[in-house]
């Protein structure tokens, strides 16, 4: 679940902290927020393709873990 217009977005999910230490780790920086479910994306203007990529290549490596904590 995305919320936030332009690229200023928040993404929901229930192991956001562990997310969030994960993209980390694979050097995305994303940004927290009072709502502890929740991840600030705020890339800038010149985001590129590959960085797009890298992104959800690291999200789908997280999500396919038998276990994300």
């Amino acid at each position: 679940n995305t919320r936030g217009t332009g690229l200023l977005l928040g993404l929901v999910h229930e192991h956001a902290a562990a997310l969030k230490k994960h993209l980390f780790d694979d050097g995305i920086l994303v940004g927290g927020s009072n709502n502890p479910n929740v991840l600030r994306l705020m890339p800038p203007l010149n985001l590129s393709s590959g960085a797009i990529s890298a992104f959800i290549e690291s999200v789908q490596r997280f999500q396919s873990r038998p276990n994300p904590l």
